[in-house]
C-alpha cells in the first residue's frame, strides 16, 4: 500500500507539467529482479539536453537482511531518496548517452562490536545500530523510446556517504534498468 501512495505522488508530482513529453514515471525492473528492491523514478525534462528526477528506492532482499543479522554484513541499507539530474550528450531525442549528478539520503542499520562488563567480567557483542546519511555520487547511461511513449534507461554509478564516517557504508553503488512511460 506504501508504494501505491509513494507512485500517486510522482504522478501528481509529475501532473502539472503541460507540454506532453516532459515527463516520465519509471520502475527498475533490474533491482526488482536480481536484489528484490523496488525503486520508482519520476523525471521532468527541462530542455533538449538536462532533466531533474527524483527516485525512491526500497531495499529489501532477505538475504541481505538474513546475512546482516548473521552477522556476515556490517551495513544494511534499507530505503533511498535519490534526486538526481541528468545531462543529455546528444540532441537526438529518440536515443542517447547522458551522464548523471546524483544524492542519495539513504537510511539503514550498522553491526558495531561493543564491549560490555557484567561480574566483573567482559565480552563483545554485536550491536545493531540506526544510521542516516547523504551520498554524492556519479552515474552513467543510455535511455531510447520506443513509439515515443515507452522509455527504457539503464545505468550505472557510485556516489561517497558523506555525513558519518564509520556509521554508514562509505560508498553506494547506483545501477538500474528502468522501463516507464512518456506524458
Amino acid at each position: 500500500m506504501k508504494y501505491i501512495k509513494i507512485l500517486t505522488l510522482f504522478i501528481l508530482f509529475g501532473g502539472y507539467a503541460q507540454d506532453f513529453g516532459a515527463n516520465e514515471i519509471k520502475f527498475d525492473a533490474l533491482n526488482l529482479v536480481a536484489q528484490s528492491h523496488i525503486q520508482f523514478t519520476y523525471e521532468r525534462h527541462l530542455n533538449e539536453h538536462y532533466s531533474l528526477g527524483l527516485s525512491y528506492k526500497h531495499h529489501n532482499n532477505k538475504n541481505d537482511k538474513n546475512d546482516f543479522d548473521n552477522g556476515f554484513l556490517s551495513f544494511i541499507t534499507d530505503n533511498q531518496i535519490i534526486p538526481h539530474v541528468r545531462y543529455n550528450f546528444d540532441s537526438n531525442k529518440a536515443k542517447y548517452y547522458f551522464i548523471e549528478a546524483f544524492a542519495s539520503y539513504n537510511i539503514g542499520q550498522n553491526r558495531t562490536m561493543q564491549r560490555f562488563v557484567e561480574n566483573n567480567v567482559g565480552y563483545y557483542k554485536a550491536v545493531a545500530n540506526d544510521y542516516e546519511d547523504l551520498a554524492l555520487g556519479l552515474a552513467v547511461g543510455y535511455k531510447f523510446y520506443i513509439k515515443k511513449i515507452v522509455v527504457v534507461d539503464a545505468f550505472a554509478g557510485l556516489g561517497k556517504n558523506i555525513l558519518s564516517n564509520d556509521e554508514s557504508p562509505s560508498t553506494l553503488t547506483r545501477f538500474g534498468l528502468n522501463i516507464g512511460y512518456r506524458f
